[in-house]
């Protein structure tokens, strides 16, 4: 019969070694503000894409009404894009508060003491 027997000079000592001194982190403020930047960034991009889903779904066939001339609008084109609306709410609002919550807590690093 083999067995595996284990021999630690300490059996009261952790498995690992502690680090002498604590680890110590820079904050790179460029860093931070970049990394701000890019969520805002990425946040508006989604917006762009959310807004573009509602007015395809709002105009529908209608390709002669350009999108941007919304005071053309009749309320079932505006009720197509509201019920858009909502379904993109649905769908990307989660990642789009993440993201919007994400860039003001590196904002508030940046500025904080």
């Amino acid at each position: 019969m083999n067995a595996m027997f284990f021999r630690s000079e300490n059996l009261d000592s952790p498995p690992y070694a502690a680090p002498s001194q604590p680890t110590r982190f820079r904050l790179d403020r460029q860093a931070i503000a970049k990394g701000a930047a890019v969520r805002l960034a990425r946040a508006e991009e989604i917006e762009d894409q959310m807004d573009h889903a509602c007015e395809t779904a709002a105009l529908g066939s209608h390709t002669r009404l350009p999108p941007s001339d919304r005071s053309s609008w009749d309320s079932k084109t505006w009720d197509r894009y509201v019920a858009e609306a909502i379904s993109q709410a649905r769908q990307r609002g989660p990642e789009l508060e993440c993201l919007r919550r994400e860039a003001a807590q590196l904002d508030r690093l940046l500025r904080g003491p």
